[in-house]
């Protein structure tokens, strides 16, 4: 529950304004609570010390805390997670296109055939802001009287600070929040998927009369496929009961993840609903003969997400993928979100950053999101510069779902 206080070091142009401090926690518990619940927005509820208390007690130790304050204000707030990245999990976005490749140099070409088996063999530590935990979060938000300047040089020695402070961190990566890191390298992102709702819609089929009719007719199979199942939302004590069989699921999705640096601890969904109440909601679906009233039972899959302002944001999900698929269960959990954004008239649903083609095939649209990393040893910079400036997305194809293309305009920006 420390905290350590530092002045900050700001560039010439920041300099003139007046002097910035920050203070560096090792708990939630320890923060101004006013102070940042005030600058934190409703529509961040990953940044939300309500949300971070959970975090915290299922990351426990690898969280740290940054607040920026000018004379009595608070600026700044920054959350960052120590995390582990293994080499292997960057291979898929370092697989070249035959196009690609042609255009490489000779050099360029033979720098990365070295570097790509060796870099895979590799693990780092590194600070993370935010949680990998909550991609779509990049970690910080900053008083809208801070200059773009203002805020580089806060991020910047904000993780300075805390790498220090943890001792053994290799790296830094930290989501794109507008501006560029000087020395860091730009790293392309999975889309953030997101889907616009008419207020129109009273119910779901409202949403089905809005779509095409071949992806209606693709809707109507999906739900048909998923019929025989059992849908059954878990209260807090249902969730605490049924809590292992939960995170064994969503161990199985977790598992299967190209880039995974961080998994859940024991006790994270009955938290979230001890915590939101209503706001978070947990869908379990069981196979036919099923039951939530059989402790024997487990389920197929389960679906969670948190309404949060006018914004549904899915949160984890669990699957059993030996059977999951016999009833097209992930794509149903897609409907499924849609009708809870309709029951609550959300503006928007936020769809997380995988599996983008299949959400875009139910109306959700990317927005663009990039990473900016730095390795703290020359030489290692030298070595990765030629893999990771090719890095890329796999590619996917987007789908348009509705008759009427502005259904696929999000209502947000793109920052």
């Amino acid at each position: 529950m420390r905290a350590i206080c530092f002045p900050a070091l700001c560039s010439k142009a920041a300099q003139r304004e007046l002097p910035l401090n920050f203070n560096l926690y090792s708990s939630p518990s320890a923060l101004p609570a006013a102070q940042w619940d005030a600058l934190v927005p409703e529509q961040r509820p990953f940044m939300e010390r309500t949300y971070l208390d959970l975090l915290d007690a299922s990351c426990p130790g690898d969280m740290r805390y940054l607040t920026v304050f000018r004379e009595n204000q608070l600026v700044g707030a920054l959350v960052f997670q120590r995390v582990q990245l293994q080499g292997r999990h960057l291979l898929p976005y370092a697989a070249l296109e035959k196009q690609e490749a042609g255009q490489l140099s000779k050099l360029a070409h033979t720098l990365r055939c070295v570097a790509v088996p060796y870099l895979s063999r590799k693990r780092w530590t590194l600070l993370h802001s935010g949680s990998p935990l909550t991609a779509e979060e990049p970690g910080y938000l900053f008083s809208p009287e801070l200059q773009p300047s203002e805020r580089q040089d806060i991020l910047l020695q904000a993780l300075e600070l805390t790498g220090r402070d943890f001792g053994n961190i290799s790296g830094f990566l930290t989501g794109n929040g507008g501006f560029e890191l000087p020395g860091f390298l730009r790293l392309p992102a999975e889309p953030e998927m997101l889907m616009s709702l008419d207020l129109g819609w009273k119910g779901f089929d409202d949403y089905l009369n809005a779509l095409q009719s071949r992806y209606r007719v693709r809707a109507r199979k999906v739900l048909s496929a998923s019929a025989s199942l059992h849908k059954v939302e878990l209260d807090g004590q249902a969730i605490r009961q049924q809590e292992s069989k939960l995170l064994a699921l969503y161990q199985q999705v977790a598992d299967r993840a190209d880039f995974n640096m961080a998994t859940l601890g024991e006790g994270y969904f009955s938290g979230m609903k001890d915590r939101y109440g209503s706001d978070f909601r947990l869908m379990a679906w069981y196979g036919p003969g099923q039951s939530a009233e059989n402790e024997a039972d487990v389920p197929l899959g389960f679906q969670s997400g948190i309404y949060r302002g006018a914004e549904l944001h899915s949160h984890f999900i669990g699957l059993n993928y030996d059977r999951a698929q016999d009833f097209r269960l992930y794509h149903a959990m897609l409907y499924e979100y849609i009708s809870w954004a309709i029951e609550r008239s959300s503006r928007n649903l936020r769809l997380g950053r995988t599996a983008p083609e299949i959400k875009s095939s139910v109306g959700a649209v990317p927005i663009q999101k990039s990473y900016q990393y730095r390795h703290r040893n020359a030489v290692m910079r030298a070595i990765l510069g030629p893999a990771l400036r090719l890095a890329h997305i796999p590619a996917w194809i987007p789908r348009h779902p509705f008759r009427l293309s502005n259904h696929n305009e999000p209502h947000v920006s793109k920052d």
